[in-house]
């Protein structure tokens, strides 16, 4: 197949490929352009278990750094789940009105923690916000939980089975400049023009009418000698379909053909 045919299949499926370009641009286009940026700021935590000395006399199968090592990844996967829940919201939104003032709801501070990577012992914590002061006071007032409170939810007493300690606190809050958002437009509506083409391609596939002459040669296997055009107005009312580019997904007997 030539590249000549490709283009015809692509143009006679834009009705298809254009409007997917099209709607895929202009919704890019807004969530990165009109929309105001989002903030993200990152802070890094240790946690690391505090194992009790064992019995006197007490045979030791495994070294007591060991069981610190394999505890402590136990409970970072703990905390990862437990930094998204609402209660540990409720005391970062507490901690914020009574560190800054803010008001923020326990749900608005919830869905600005966006994302946790676990990495051993340590657990990395994105949180993402429509302003930079939101962002910056979240992360601070995070740092401020999990130090002094974090290791309550693993214990029902007094004591402190682990120490969660912040290695890397959140820096300044960073939102995408307007180079890397007009980037993210292009990327987006490439991807949607990428799916549509081949869009395209499965609708010819699936469509097994005979659309030119090269094609009607191709499908038979004798030269064609000669084609009649056909006439615009003749069938119109017939011929016309509500939706032309899923034509190829039905059988022939759904197909109305105009009259000769």
């Amino acid at each position: 197949m030539e590249f000549r045919e490709y283009w015809q299949i692509i143009w006679r499926r834009r009705n298809v490929v254009v409007p997917l370009m099209a709607i895929t641009f202009i919704a890019s286009l807004i969530l990165n352009l009109v929309l105001p940026p989002t903030y993200k700021t990152d802070t890094t935590v240790y946690v690391q278990a505090v194992i009790p000395p064992a019995a006197p006399n007490t045979p030791e199968y495994y070294s007591p750094e060991y069981y610190r090592t394999v505890y402590s990844e136990y409970l970072a996967d703990d905390l990862s789940v437990i930094v998204k829940t609402r209660d540990f919201a409720q005391k970062i939104a507490d901690r914020m009105a009574s560190r800054y003032g803010d008001k923020a709801g326990a749900k608005d501070v919830q869905d600005s923690v966006v994302k946790t990577i676990r990495t051993h012992r340590t657990l990395k914590i994105t949180v993402a916000a429509g302003s930079e002061a939101m962002a910056t006071h979240v992360a601070q007032a995070m740092d401020d939980v999990l130090q002094a409170e974090g290791w309550k939810y693993f214990t029902r007493d007094d004591r402190q089975p682990v120490a969660v300690n912040v290695v890397d606190p959140a820096h300044d809050p960073t939102a995408p400049g307007m180079l890397r958002r007009l980037l993210e437009v292009l990327l987006h509506t490439s991807v949607a023009a990428v799916v549509a083409v081949g869009l395209a391609f499965l609708l010819h596939y699936l469509d097994d009418r005979i659309q030119s002459d090269e094609d009607a040669a191709r499908t038979l296997g004798w030269p064609v000698l000669a084609a009649v055009p056909r006439d615009p107005n003749a069938g119109e009312a017939e011929a016309r379909s509500l939706l032309p580019a899923w034509a190829g997904f039905g059988p022939r007997s759904w197909r109305r053909t105009p009259a000769a």
